[in-house]
């Protein structure tokens, strides 16, 4: 009889796996044809293995060693999520003072770390996603980056502590959009066009964070202008909200000592008294006048018919109702808009067309200078300032400085404040930086005024009453409409 063959079994590693296949070949006539098969088979495997080992290493995620890139630009890696939609240190710049990522909370004095621009670093799976982007990116867009990095580096705690917050905010404002809205203004081919998406962006979202009822509102007005002061309105709402929460966190001390208390300035009578004066003869603003229907403002008044009304209102509501604390700001704002410079003392002020010699306007009208001189008439120093630059547009001397530009031609209250408070406190050198702009308007006023606010003392009959620091301190704040 025929002998009886044993079964087979082979055993060869699974493609990709490592992992051991047996496969158990019976007691066949044709045995070793399935042997043949299987022999195939597993040659089948082993290139496909193979092949794919050798695609993932040509053409997959390649394996990034960190220790092989620069420091800087590890540095700049980790982080790259702040930097994404950021081009230079003047979009950044701009970005702040359009005010589209205010920082809540944030006012003079606000202490934050030296060094707010120091980033965690991120988790190594984070990383190695970071080192592909950062590496998948044009030399020159890498270049920019480093270049950013090393400016924000550079630049002073202050400076930082200004810029950090915003940069942080508008980073996660990004990181949260969606995906349309993030590419959009991540393809911006730069800052200016970025910008105006950002706004674009920004507006969106805010619309369509309104009420119901304010968006159906929207919906149902046809005329644009009728539109646009229905969404100036509700900001100006939204600002003058901000304004008051961030105030009162401000002054929470404040707030507390009762219904009935007034905040400083307005709680001692002889600052509360001088700030009336510095509304009346610095600002020239009566807000006894009335203000039912039409009105017209002097000419002297240097506020306009939108700061008057809310000058005005603000006040009434501090004394009706004791908001204060909104009243304040707005002083403040409008003491930083409409800076004042001492008037001349033995002359009236220069704020008439008819105070200036006919060949000096034929002159400038017939170098067709443009100028605001009309506008600014009846106002100090406004219309001097605009007179001036009148002049230089057109290339013709001034006879005569246009204000007081020495000690002796300050008023008595003006030199003394001068002789006795601030020239004892200054140094050598800001002494010589006001002596070396005598004779010289409005240079020198300027710079005694400047050089006042440097060492936190107010001028009299110029500035706001009482330190200038404590005035920042208690009403200066973040928010501004947009």
């Amino acid at each position: 009889s025929t002998p009886r063959v044993p079964p087979l079994t082979l055993t060869t590693p699974a493609s990709g796996s490592g992992a051991a296949v047996s496969v158990t070949i019976p007691h066949s006539p044709h045995r070793f044809g399935l042997l043949l098969w299987v022999i195939l088979a597993a040659c089948a495997l082993g290139i496909g293995f193979a092949a794919h080992v050798g695609f993932r290493a040509t053409f997959g995620p390649p394996t990034i060693d960190p220790d092989s890139l620069p420091l800087t630009d590890l540095r700049v890696i980790e982080r790259l999520p702040l930097y994404l939609g950021v081009d230079d240190l003047a979009f950044l710049q701009t970005l702040e003072e359009s005010n589209l990522f205010p920082v809540v909370g944030m006012s003079h004095g606000t202490t934050q770390p030296n060094h707010p621009f120091t980033h965690p670093e991120p988790p190594v799976g984070d990383r190695e996603a970071l080192i592909r982007l950062f590496l998948s990116y044009p030399p020159a867009r890498r270049q920019q980056l480093r270049q950013l990095d090393e400016d924000l580096s550079a630049w002073t705690a202050e400076q930082q502590r200004r810029y950090a917050p915003v940069l942080e905010r508008y980073a996660l404002w990004l990181d949260r959009l969606p995906d349309p809205d993030r590419h959009a203004v991540l393809a911006e081919p730069d800052s200016a066009s970025r910008l105006t998406t950002i706004r674009r962006v920004r507006e969106k979202q805010w619309r369509e964070s309104l009420p119901t009822r304010q968006r159906e509102e929207l919906k149902l007005t046809a005329d644009p202008e009728e539109t646009v002061r229905l969404i100036t309105a509700w900001k100006e709402g939204e600002q003058a909200r901000n304004t008051e929460w961030e105030l009162a966190r401000q002054n929470w001390d404040e707030l507390n000592r009762g219904p009935k208390s007034r905040p400083w300035p307005f709680g001692e009578p002889t600052l509360a008294q001088a700030i009336d004066e510095y509304i009346r003869h610095v600002l020239k603003a009566d807000l006894t006048q009335k203000t039912e229907g039409k009105f017209d403002l002097p000419s002297a008044c240097r506020l306009d018919r939108s700061e008057f009304l809310e000058l005005k209102n603000r006040q009434e509501a501090a004394q009706k109702e004791g908001y204060w604390l909104l009243y304040g700001a707005c002083l403040l704002r409008l003491a930083e808009r409409h800076p004042y410079l001492p008037p001349p003392q033995h002359e009236k002020p220069l704020t008439e067309l008819h105070q200036v010699s006919k060949e000096f306007l034929k002159e400038i009208r017939a170098r067709r200078t443009t100028t605001e001189l009309g506008r600014m008439r009846g106002r100090w120093p406004e219309f001097a300032l605009e007179l001036q630059e009148a002049a230089y547009k057109a290339h013709l001397p001034m006879p005569s400085p246009l204000g007081p530009a020495t000690l002796a031609e300050l008023s008595p209250a003006l030199r003394e404040f001068v002789q006795r408070t601030l020239t004892p406190a200054l140094t050598e050198d800001e002494r010589q930086s006001l002596r070396t702009r005598e004779g010289q308007w409005p240079a020198y006023p300027r710079r005694l005024i400047e050089l006042s606010d440097q060492h936190d003392f107010s001028v009299p009959g110029i500035t706001l009453p009482g330190p200038p620091s404590r005035w920042r301190k208690l009403y200066g704040t973040t928010h501004r409409v947009q």
